[in-house]
């Protein structure tokens, strides 16, 4: 039988804000691209991600996490996976962002768990806004409860940006606790943004008088394609940056700055990222991750899991697994 084509832009968007508005289409354990919602399915060909068949079983569900209501989750499952890997995405993406990724962790015998953080993608919750970052620490939590329900096997972290910064928290808060990883990859992890110290003094101005910035989409990869795609062809991005969003990080860095932590961490940067301060920053891990890896890639943006080909296999090369 063949499969239903790719979905247009306009087709996809009312696709989308039907999920959005809809209870999610669950699905249980499954090999067949047939027992997909209509709507799943287009949203997983839109985005190009991995297709159910008889090598690859696929589930998604929802959870409530905290403030929540409804956090989506998607699970990939290769024949004889030996590890499973938690993929935490950064901020303004989500999980159809990831297929790279994904695919690159499944081609190595991964198990691949993605989900889309509060307020992204076909989770519930003001469009890229946030109260306060340890709503993404029980949006995680959640996560790993449901994922300690499945057969065990060696767990696997990998965030990109604000998804790295969202497993340094967990990482921290743990302190003498037993760790549930058994290895974490921190891709352009978020501490401070560019030009943030400075333009953090601008809050207390505009607070008052503005809720949202306009969005500028800024070059973050050398993959132009991808850059048209997130501004012109992605009905989940927001066009616009919430104020909350700013000051959550705010005091998220305030707090964050003087935890230290033994755990090891890979952390993977580009020298082209001009998205996060990456100097000053990887020389506050070195400072608090005792045991921290870093290794930088030249001519690397910010997005590195959707940075050109080339580049993509030298970060995906890095991964630790």
């Amino acid at each position: 039988m063949s499969q239903p084509p790719t979905p247009n832009f306009n087709h996809f968007t009312a696709i989308a804000a039907s999920l959005q508005r809809r209870p999610w289409p669950s699905c249980s354990a499954t090999r067949s691209p047939s027992q997909l919602s209509d709507e799943l399915g287009a949203a997983l060909r839109y985005y190009q991600l991995p297709l159910p068949s008889t090598e690859l079983q696929f589930s998604s569900g929802a959870l409530t996490a905290g403030t929540t209501e409804r956090l989506v989750w998607y699970r990939w499952q290769p024949a004889q996976a030996q590890r499973r890997a938690v993929v935490v995405h950064g901020y303004f993406d989500h999980t159809g962002l990831y297929r790279h990724l994904i695919n690159a962790l499944l081609e190595r015998g991964c198990e691949v768990v993605c989900f889309d953080l509060p307020g992204h993608g076909f989770s519930s919750g003001e469009r890229a806004s946030i109260d306060d970052f340890d709503h993404y620490q029980q949006a995680l939590c959640a996560v790993l409860d449901l994922i300690a329900s499945w057969p065990q096997l060696p767990l696997i972290g990998c965030g990109q940006s604000t998804g790295g910064a969202i497993l340094l928290q967990h990482l921290a808060a743990l302190g003498a606790q037993p760790s549930p990883w058994s290895a974490v990859n921190l891709l352009a992890p978020l501490f401070e943004p560019v030009g943030w110290r400075s333009s953090r003094l601008l809050l207390p101005l505009l607070s008052p008088f503005l809720r949202t910035l306009p969005r500028r989409f800024q070059r973050n990869s050398g993959d132009s394609a991808f850059g048209i795609f997130l501004a012109h062809q992605d009905p989940l991005q927001s066009r616009v940056m919430p104020l909350a969003w700013l000051r959550a990080m705010d005091r998220w860095i305030a707090g964050f700055r003087p935890l230290s932590c033994s755990a090891a961490v890979n952390i993977i940067q580009g020298d082209r990222d001009h998205t996060v301060a990456w100097r000053r920053n990887m020389a506050h891990f070195r400072r608090q991750f005792s045991a921290a890896t870093i290794t930088i890639i030249e001519g690397a943006g910010h997005h590195l899991v959707n940075e050109t080909a080339a580049l993509r296999a030298e970060v995906f090369a890095q991964l630790q697994l």
